[in-house]
């Protein structure tokens, strides 16, 4: 499981069309974004998860 805190809730419509982008879904939940992704994930799937999470919580800063 992979998650970022905020200092306040980030619009959650910005996390959710920029983890889109990337082609992931993510779950925006308050002030956390978080990734729970499959066991079966491969480390190229984790690489373009984690970066989705970064384009988001950089998009919305």
């Amino acid at each position: 499981m992979g998650v970022i805190e905020f200092h306040s809730a980030p619009d959650r419509g910005v996390l959710t069309r920029t983890a889109l982008e990337h082609g992931v879904w993510l779950r925006p939940f308050g002030k956390l974004l978080y990734a729970m992704p499959p066991y079966i994930c491969t480390e190229r799937d984790t690489e373009r998860i984690a970066r989705a999470m970064v384009a988001a919580a950089e998009g919305i800063s």
